[in-house]
């Protein structure tokens, strides 16, 4: 999947789940998935003046506050672009990542993107629908952003219609 193949889908939400900031650990805002068919979760930094790396995990729980629940999730479907500033202007490809794993390290010393496709229905029985990313301690002049983007479901109504039709 590159760059240039990603397209934001009609009616798509985009929420701001942690603003652009020099941070070293942070944990973003949740967001409910629940009458969302899919979410995109769109993870930028600049790391190039760092020499160290950063950790970003995606968090599921059963309520929007986080509160009582919270836990690291695996990241199902992901994909990444690192590189220098120069580098990340040049190329739009990004790298699939390894299905089930539960956190994300970034190269030392690079800028980048990492995009995380949450399917609700992956963690409905675990019971999360709500999702933020969190990242690890690191150096304090990484600079991060994240904003999530919430697909809804294509035929939604306030009451839909029964799955099961005589």
């Amino acid at each position: 999947m590159g760059l240039a193949n990603f397209a934001i889908p009609e009616g798509g939400k985009v929420v701001n789940i942690f603003s652009p900031q020099h941070c070293g650990a942070l944990t973003g805002d949740y967001v409910s998935l629940k009458g969302y068919h899919k979410a995109y979760f769109i993870i930028s930094w600049d790391g190039i003046a760092q020499a160290n790396t950063q950790d970003f995990h995606l968090y599921g729980a059963p309520i929007v506050s986080g509160v009582g629940g919270a836990v690291d999730q695996i990241m199902y479907n992901y994909w990444s672009i690192q590189g220098t500033q120069a580098a990340l202007l040049l190329t739009d490809t990004l790298t699939k990542g390894a299905s089930g794993v539960t956190v994300f390290t970034t190269t030392v010393s690079l800028a980048g993107m990492l995009i995380i496709e949450v399917d609700p229905a992956d963690y409905s029985a675990l019971g999360f629908d709500c999702f933020t990313i969190h990242a690890d301690a690191s150096n304090a002049g990484n600079f991060m952003s994240c904003v999530a983007i919430l697909i809804p479901g294509r035929y939604q109504e306030a009451n839909p219609p029964s799955a099961i039709v005589d």
